[in-house]
């Protein structure tokens, strides 16, 4: 028995230095991507602690072309801004931030050149405020369904000519923007987002009629140009 309670004791130990040492090459990883790409160290700290504790990281106009999928080991960040850059995909790692509330790809003054979101972008359970205005999105992966936690999803200027019926299943959602895109329909899931209190819609799109019903059924404002 003691033997046993030693070996798993000697197990623990031993995964939580492999893991450890596995955190220490990814922030090894990290700092050499900031510096190759001239990130000050007020904005990704260079100590281990300070990098871990970090809570708010701002990427923004930095002339990005992608971020590194050790981005992961910030398990502590609430708030990522990437806007204005040059990036064309998000790393599957993006999933690992579990304690996310805001994720910002795009704004107006600035987007990326995003055409999809990664599938784990489902996994960011405590996201609240997903904003990916001016990228060139084509679709929404069917996870977006997933997240539970979500209140404003804002998409205004991209490519996107259909939203997934899972979206429907985001029952916390309160505002949407989709005015600038190329869509001709919405899926009649949408009805069921009993919570939406806002939503913004080229003028197009109300002149198909189920569309229009499948939007008054949710109650929220409509805005449109």
């Amino acid at each position: 028995m003691n033997f046993q309670k030693l070996l798993i004791n000697f197990i623990g130990v031993a995964f939580l230095m492999t893991s450890h040492a596995a955190d220490i090459q990814a922030l090894k990883n990290l700092w050499h991507w900031a510096d190759a790409n001239n990130i000050s160290a007020q904005t990704i700290p260079r100590s281990e602690e300070e990098l871990l504790q970090l809570t708010h990281l701002d990427l923004s106009n930095q002339f990005l072309t992608y971020i590194p999928p050790e981005i992961a080991v910030l398990h502590n960040l609430k708030e990522l801004d990437i806007s204005d850059n040059l990036i064309t995909s998000l790393p599957a790692e993006i999933g690992n931030l579990k304690n996310l509330n805001v994720l910002i790809l795009g704004t107006m003054n600035g987007g990326n050149y995003l055409t999809s979101l990664p599938p784990e972008i489902g996994k960011l359970e405590n996201l609240t405020y997903l904003v990916a205005n001016k990228n060139e999105l084509e679709a929404l992966p069917p996870e977006i369904g997933s997240l539970q936690s979500i209140s404003e999803i804002d998409l205004f200027y991209n490519k996107l000519s259909s939203l997934p019926p899972e979206i429907g299943k985001l029952k916390t959602l309160k505002r949407i923007g989709l005015q600038y895109n190329q869509l001709t329909s919405l899926p009649e899931e949408m009805a069921q987002l009993k919570e939406l209190e806002f939503i913004s819609v080229d003028s197009e799109l109300l002149e198909n009629s189920s569309t229009k019903m499948i939007l008054q059924r949710t109650g929220a404002t409509i805005k449109h140009d």
